[in-house]
């Protein structure tokens, strides 16, 4: 259940993903004409580039990352015992913080052929197998590069989704708190408690995200250019003295919009299930 509602929110929001990591590999574009000029060059197929690695990402990743969070928290992450009043929210941050590290590092090669593949794509299109090509040169170009291109953006990457994932979790647990103890009972709490679930994972993840949004940036620039672009720190300042401090922004809106709504989604769908496998135990 877990690696589906992942692969779900991947075909669900990949036309935000796509426009968003197009963004932030521009310099001056506004994301309005990045989407609009996708859709007259290559239609509804161009938001969706780079899906193949982006599924398996993602498909691996979510699994990866609430395996680690419910066997950190003891099997209290999901479900009826998730918001755990015994876990202080500096003890909620650091699981959702330690369990992304591990998932992030383990997943970082397939990220760095994802957004390579994602801009190789934006110069060649898509169509006529143009998709299975530019995944398989950004694989070979990653493993041509060893260990550096396998970790490629990986600091910027944890630097963003460690805090993120700690950041929300923490938002998360005590939104949800909230949302239970005013939850109604009867035949409408289900349909209440999804509703719930969904405003706090959405709301969590749409904060958690503007406060991470700088290292996405610093993480998608330095996957496209890899060791030619040097560390994190000269991308942060190639980036600001081009472009002011603003432009670590960009594309915070896209992204926040889609966190908050595949977040949303993602935790509905797990926080439903396992009290609906619960009650089947029972």
């Amino acid at each position: 259940m877990l690696l589906q509602a992942g692969a779900e929110c991947t075909s669900a929001f990949r036309c935000c993903h796509e426009a968003h990591t197009t963004y932030l590999g521009s310099h001056r574009s506004r994301a309005w004409r990045i989407a609009q000029d996708v859709w007259q060059q290559e239609g509804a197929s161009g938001f969706y580039r780079g899906i193949i690695p982006t599924a398996v990402r993602v498909f691996f990743g979510a699994g990866v990352y609430f395996a680690m969070l419910d066997a950190l928290s003891g099997g209290t992450a999901v479900g009826s015992k998730s918001n755990d009043s015994t876990r202080s929210a500096g003890s909620n941050m650091a699981l959702g913080a330690a369990a992304r590290a591990v998932a992030a590092t383990l997943l970082n090669p397939v990220t760095v052929v994802k957004t390579r593949a994602e801009q190789a794509l934006g110069v060649a299109g898509v169509g006529g197998g143009a998709e299975w090509r530019a995944t398989t040169a950004a694989v070979r170009s990653v493993l041509a590069q060893g260990a550096s291109g396998m970790t490629a953006g990986l600091a910027a990457t944890i630097l963003r989704d460690a805090p993120y994932s700690g950041v929300y979790f923490a938002l998360y647990q005590a939104l949800l708190g909230h949302v239970r103890a005013f939850s109604p009972e009867g035949p409408s709490s289900a349909a209440a408690a999804a509703a719930g679930t969904f405003a706090a994972a959405g709301a969590a993840g749409a904060l958690a995200t503007l406060l991470t949004q700088p290292f996405d940036m610093l993480r998608t620039r330095s996957q496209m250019s890899g060791a030619a672009g040097g560390g994190m720190l000269a991308q942060a300042r190639g980036i600001v003295a081009a472009d002011g401090v603003q432009a670590l922004y960009r594309g915070a809106v896209l992204r926040a919009g889609k966190r908050s709504l595949s977040s949303g989604i993602v935790w509905t769908l797990l926080e439903g299930s396992s009290g609906a496998f619960s009650r089947t135990r029972a």
